[in-house]
């Protein structure tokens, strides 16, 4: 245990790379295998430079109320339907419902477009949209939720640069009103969107190994989408 804390005392003087290089050369055959090796290898890999950080959010308070325990997801909403959108909307399906998951605030009910279209009699809702009062009526006292969550893809463009584009309201189900606002465009083309997306790729990405491997989030659309969304939700207010 002395030996690991001195191993840290060194990375935090600034010998990553002297640290690095010791498990390469001093552990043949350990080194790939060893905790403290991959964690050392990754703080040298960092991306460095300023991240991006989203700007255009609105929350009507800083935390969410204690009794919050349920927020249902609308199908996402394209801002056209042209052929590049209908792709990012299927891309990004499954991703959505999972990064919300993974902030730990709430359960995240998934409404299926035939269960909105059943109820409204359209299969989405853009953000800016008038929620119908059967639709809150319904997530509120059929699904037990506080919250809806309206997603609309605002930008999706799947090659180089990558660009996508959120615009999300969070309404509260009680009071019909705006809890959460979110309107963001994440362009792969601007540098500290790209160290954002390469960090997030190395901290979510199990299997990626080697610096160059983080540059596949800038050429993937599901991986960047992935970015995106993590921090798009990562802007919610706190639990």
């Amino acid at each position: 245990m002395r030996f690991h804390w001195n191993i840290l005392r060194l990375w935090s003087a600034g010998h990553a790379l002297s640290l690095a290089a010791f498990f390469g050369t001093a552990l043949p055959g350990m080194a790939a295998e060893c905790p403290i090796t991959r964690w050392v290898q990754r703080q040298v890999n960092r991306p460095v430079g300023p991240g991006f950080t989203p700007s255009n959010v609105y929350r009507a308070h800083q935390s969410f109320p204690a009794d919050w325990r349920r927020v249902a997801i609308l199908p996402i909403a394209a801002a056209d339907n042209g052929a590049q959108s209908n792709a990012g909307e299927e891309t990004l399906r499954s991703a959505i419902s999972r990064e919300l998951g993974k902030q730990m605030a709430f359960e995240v009910v998934v409404l299926s477009p035939e269960a909105v279209k059943r109820i409204t009699g359209r299969a989405r809702w853009h953000a800016d949209d008038p929620i119908p009062p059967a639709l809150l009526a319904y997530v509120r006292d059929q699904k037990a939720c506080q919250g809806l969550i309206l997603p609309e893809l605002t930008q999706y463009q799947a090659y180089g640069p990558l660009q996508i584009g959120w615009k999300m309201k969070l309404i509260d189900t009680r009071e019909a009103s705006v809890f959460w606002a979110f309107d963001q465009v994440f362009d792969s083309g601007v540098g500290s969107v790209a160290t954002a997306a390469r960090r997030f790729a190395q901290d979510h990405h199990a299997e990626v190994n080697a610096l160059g491997d983080y540059q596949l989030i800038l050429s993937s659309p599901s991986r960047f989408g992935e970015y995106t969304l993590s921090a798009a939700f990562s802007t919610l207010p706190s639990r």
